[in-house]
């Protein structure tokens, strides 16, 4: 993250606090991946994957978004 960025603990707090929006509705779903922005120009992908029980979602990783 550069210059002037978010601290990662901030971003991943907006990962967790957005991520319920992002839920597969599919219950067979393990992973799921959004993206995000945070103002004015930091975009982001956050990865989440089922944990041992199955029934709640972990946070795997928030990187940097590519431009691709």
């Amino acid at each position: 993250m550069g210059k002037n960025s978010a601290s990662k603990e901030h971003v991943e707090a907006v990962a967790q606090t957005i991520m319920a929006n992002f839920i597969p509705k599919n219950p067979e779903a393990n992973v799921f991946s959004f993206h995000f922005t945070l103002p004015p120009a930091e975009n982001y992908r956050a990865q989440y994957a089922k944990n041992k029980d199955g029934k709640n979602w972990d946070l795997i990783s928030v990187n940097p978004a590519s431009d691709n």
